[in-house]
Order: structure tokens, then C-alpha cells, then sequence
């Protein structure tokens, strides 16, 4: 299940997200708004975040897993912090007729939060093995 939120939601949620992105800010030549600066390095934090999650995802379908079980508890909330503030950073700074592209960044980051949200396991606990 994992490997499927992965590959079919989370990466193409993020692709999309930095496709679109990056177009709204060649269209709209904010490379030198301040708030621009401070969404562009929270983007690239929730991109980190993805591929630690998903690195994770791995380990624990390796039966790798050597963290506690409130790291990743933690670690869960943090996507949710970066997609508050990545959208809190813009609110008054979207020019009118914008809001429908705000509209859907923000969509596309509720997926990806979503995704992460279901992708990070709520138990470190080891997978039962069944003998056959």
C-alpha cells in the first residue's frame, strides 16, 4: 500500500507542485519577493520530507525499521507544520485572479500530506511472520 501512495500519488502530487510552481513564479517574476525566498525553502523542506518518508517506507518493508515508535509520530506532524506555514507565508501576497492557482497548490499539498500522513506506519513493531 505504501509503495502505491508513493508512486501514484505522493510523486506526481510533488512533480506537480513543482512544475506549477515554478511556472507561477516565471509568470509572475517574483525571484526577488521575500516571501518567494521563504516558500522555496520550505518547498525544498516538504521535497526532504518526502524522501525521508519514503526511505523510511523501505526500511520498514525490509524489516529495517530502528527507531522508536514516537519518532515517527512526531516526524508524521511535520509535513502538516511545513504545508500551514508554505501557506500561510503566501496569504497576502496572491494577486487577484490567483486564487484558483493558489487553490490548487494547496489541493496538491493536502495530497501530499495526506499521502505522507498514510505512508508513515503508527506502530514500530515488527511485521508477524506466519509459519507455513
Amino acid at each position: 500500500m505504501e509503495q502505491r501512495l508513493l508512486r501514484y500519488i505522493m510523486t506526481p502530487a510533488m512533480a506537480a507542485t513543482w512544475i506549477l510552481g515554478i511556472a507561477l513564479v516565471l509568470m509572475g517574476q517574483w525571484f526577488t519577493a521575500g516571501w518567494f525566498h521563504a516558500k522555496f525553502v520550505l518547498v525544498i523542506a516538504m521535497t526532504i520530507t518526502q524522501g525521508l518518508m519514503s526511505a523510511w517506507a523501505t526500511d520498514f518493508r525490509h524489516d529495517r525499521n530502528k527507531r522508536p515508535q514516537k519518532f515517527y509520530r512526531i516526524a508524521n506532524e511535520i509535513p502538516t507544520v511545513l504545508m500551514i506555514v508554505i501557506d500561510t507565508v503566501t496569504s497576502g501576497s496572491a494577486l487577484k485572479g490567483k486564487i484558483i492557482i493558489r487553490s490548487i497548490g494547496a489541493m496538491l499539498r493536502t495530497a501530499v500530506v495526506v499521502s505522507v500522513a498514510c505512508l508513515i506506519p503508527t506502530s514500530s513493531t515488527r511485521r508477524p511472520t506466519t509459519r507455513r
